[in-house]
Protein backbone atom coordinates (compact mmCIF):
# COMPACT_ATOMS: atom_id res chain seq x y z
CA UNK A 1 0.00 0.00 0.00
CA UNK A 2 1.41 3.82 -0.52
CA UNK A 3 -0.03 6.74 0.99
CA UNK A 4 0.41 9.56 -1.42
CA UNK A 5 0.14 13.05 0.48
CA UNK A 6 -1.62 15.52 -1.14
CA UNK A 7 1.87 17.34 -3.10
CA UNK A 8 1.59 14.32 -4.42
CA UNK A 9 4.56 12.51 -3.18
CA UNK A 10 4.51 9.84 -0.39
CA UNK A 11 5.31 10.57 3.21
CA UNK A 12 9.11 9.39 3.31
CA UNK A 13 9.77 5.94 2.88
CA UNK A 14 6.99 4.28 0.45
CA UNK A 15 4.64 1.78 2.52
CA UNK A 16 4.42 -1.35 -0.03
CA UNK A 17 3.30 -3.74 2.17
CA UNK A 18 2.72 -7.23 1.31
CA UNK A 19 -0.10 -9.45 1.91
CA UNK A 20 1.16 -11.25 4.77
CA UNK A 21 2.60 -8.25 6.61
CA UNK A 22 -1.56 -6.95 6.00
CA UNK A 23 -2.33 -9.54 7.85
CA UNK A 24 0.28 -9.82 10.74
CA UNK A 25 -1.47 -7.56 12.66
CA UNK A 26 -4.95 -6.47 13.37
CA UNK A 27 -6.56 -3.63 15.68
CA UNK A 28 -10.17 -2.52 16.15
CA UNK A 29 -11.73 -0.96 13.06
CA UNK A 30 -13.57 1.86 14.94
CA UNK A 31 -10.50 4.57 15.04
CA UNK A 32 -10.34 3.15 10.99
CA UNK A 33 -14.24 3.71 10.63
CA UNK A 34 -14.29 6.51 11.81
CA UNK A 35 -11.95 9.08 10.14
CA UNK A 36 -12.91 7.80 7.14
CA UNK A 37 -16.76 8.93 8.03
CA UNK A 38 -15.20 11.88 9.11
CA UNK A 39 -13.38 12.50 5.90
CA UNK A 40 -16.07 11.86 4.38
CA UNK A 41 -18.59 14.56 6.46
CA UNK A 42 -15.93 16.98 5.14
CA UNK A 43 -16.74 16.40 1.62
CA UNK A 44 -13.93 13.53 0.78
CA UNK A 45 -15.02 10.99 -1.26
CA UNK A 46 -14.80 7.53 -1.21
CA UNK A 47 -12.33 7.19 -4.66
CA UNK A 48 -10.41 10.07 -3.44
CA UNK A 49 -9.55 8.64 -0.22
CA UNK A 50 -9.18 4.99 -1.80
CA UNK A 51 -6.78 6.97 -4.16
CA UNK A 52 -4.78 8.38 -1.79
CA UNK A 53 -4.42 5.39 -0.23
CA UNK A 54 -3.96 3.33 -3.32
CA UNK A 55 -6.60 0.84 -2.51
CA UNK A 56 -9.76 -0.43 -3.71
CA UNK A 57 -12.70 2.39 -3.46
CA UNK A 58 -14.65 -1.09 -2.14
CA UNK A 59 -12.49 -1.17 0.75
CA UNK A 60 -12.91 2.27 2.08
CA UNK A 61 -16.50 1.87 0.99
CA UNK A 62 -16.79 -1.70 3.31
CA UNK A 63 -14.26 0.15 6.10
CA UNK A 64 -16.83 3.30 6.46
CA UNK A 65 -20.03 1.33 6.94
CA UNK A 66 -18.15 -0.67 9.49
CA UNK A 67 -18.47 -4.49 8.02
CA UNK A 68 -15.54 -5.59 10.00
CA UNK A 69 -14.84 -5.30 13.75
CA UNK A 70 -10.90 -5.92 13.28
CA UNK A 71 -8.39 -4.18 10.54
CA UNK A 72 -4.52 -4.61 9.66
CA UNK A 73 -2.36 -2.40 11.11
CA UNK A 74 -1.43 -1.15 7.88
CA UNK A 75 -4.87 0.26 7.04
CA UNK A 76 -5.36 1.37 10.52
CA UNK A 77 -1.94 3.58 9.90
CA UNK A 78 -2.64 4.78 6.60
CA UNK A 79 -5.77 5.90 7.24
CA UNK A 80 -4.59 7.43 10.64
CA UNK A 81 -2.03 9.28 8.27
CA UNK A 82 -4.36 10.35 6.15
CA UNK A 83 -6.72 11.76 8.74
CA UNK A 84 -4.11 13.97 10.17
CA UNK A 85 -3.63 15.69 6.75
CA UNK A 86 -7.40 16.17 6.17
CA UNK A 87 -9.49 16.20 9.14
CA UNK A 88 -9.83 20.01 8.82
CA UNK A 89 -9.53 20.54 5.31
CA UNK A 90 -12.89 21.05 2.63
CA UNK A 91 -13.03 17.98 -0.42
CA UNK A 92 -13.92 18.53 -3.48
CA UNK A 93 -17.28 16.37 -3.16
CA UNK A 94 -18.51 18.45 -0.27
CA UNK A 95 -22.31 19.12 -1.65
CA UNK A 96 -23.00 15.47 -2.47
CA UNK A 97 -20.72 13.27 -0.38
CA UNK A 98 -21.61 15.57 2.91
CA UNK A 99 -25.36 14.37 1.65
CA UNK A 100 -24.42 10.94 2.01
CA UNK A 101 -22.55 10.95 5.21
CA UNK A 102 -25.72 12.97 6.98
CA UNK A 103 -28.06 10.44 5.97
CA UNK A 104 -26.23 7.58 7.21
CA UNK A 105 -25.34 9.80 10.81
CA UNK A 106 -22.02 9.98 10.37
CA UNK A 107 -19.58 12.30 13.04
CA UNK A 108 -17.63 15.06 11.56
CA UNK A 109 -13.73 15.33 13.03
CA UNK A 110 -14.96 17.83 15.76
CA UNK A 111 -16.74 14.98 17.29
CA UNK A 112 -13.86 12.92 18.23
CA UNK A 113 -10.86 13.61 20.43
CA UNK A 114 -7.44 11.81 19.54
CA UNK A 115 -6.90 10.74 22.98
CA UNK A 116 -9.97 9.61 24.89
CA UNK A 117 -10.74 12.16 27.09
CA UNK A 118 -13.95 12.42 28.25
CA UNK A 119 -15.19 8.97 26.33
CA UNK A 120 -14.93 10.70 22.85
CA UNK A 121 -11.86 8.98 21.97
CA UNK A 122 -11.78 8.28 17.98
CA UNK A 123 -10.16 4.93 18.50
CA UNK A 124 -12.17 3.21 21.57
CA UNK A 125 -14.64 1.30 20.38
CA UNK A 126 -16.63 2.34 23.28
CA UNK A 127 -16.39 5.91 23.11
CA UNK A 128 -19.23 8.15 21.93
CA UNK A 129 -18.74 11.15 20.07
CA UNK A 130 -18.96 14.95 21.33
CA UNK A 131 -21.84 17.29 21.43
CA UNK A 132 -20.10 18.63 17.88
CA UNK A 133 -23.77 20.23 16.19
CA UNK A 134 -23.68 24.12 16.33
CA UNK A 135 -26.56 25.44 17.88
CA UNK A 136 -29.01 28.42 17.09
CA UNK A 137 -29.83 29.58 20.52
CA UNK A 138 -33.64 29.36 19.43
CA UNK A 139 -36.63 26.67 19.46
CA UNK A 140 -37.75 24.87 16.85
CA UNK A 141 -40.72 26.56 16.97
CA UNK A 142 -39.42 29.79 16.77
CA UNK A 143 -37.48 28.71 13.66
CA UNK A 144 -40.49 26.94 11.87
CA UNK A 145 -42.39 30.60 12.08
CA UNK A 146 -39.33 32.34 10.47
CA UNK A 147 -39.62 29.85 7.92
CA UNK A 148 -42.92 30.57 7.74
CA UNK A 149 -43.08 34.27 7.32
CA UNK A 150 -39.92 33.68 4.94
CA UNK A 151 -42.09 31.59 2.84
CA UNK A 152 -45.09 34.49 2.96
CA UNK A 153 -42.75 37.00 1.99
CA UNK A 154 -41.14 35.06 -1.00
CA UNK A 155 -45.09 34.39 -2.30
CA UNK A 156 -46.69 38.00 -1.80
Amino acid sequence: MTIIMSDGQPPGPVMDLAAADLAAAVRSAAGTRRRLQALAVMGHSTAELAARMDVPSGVVRRLQRGNRAKVPAAIANATALLYDQLWDVRGTSHHTVRAMAERHGWVPPLGWDDDNEAGHGIDDPAAVPADWKPRLGITRGTLQKIQSRARMQVTA
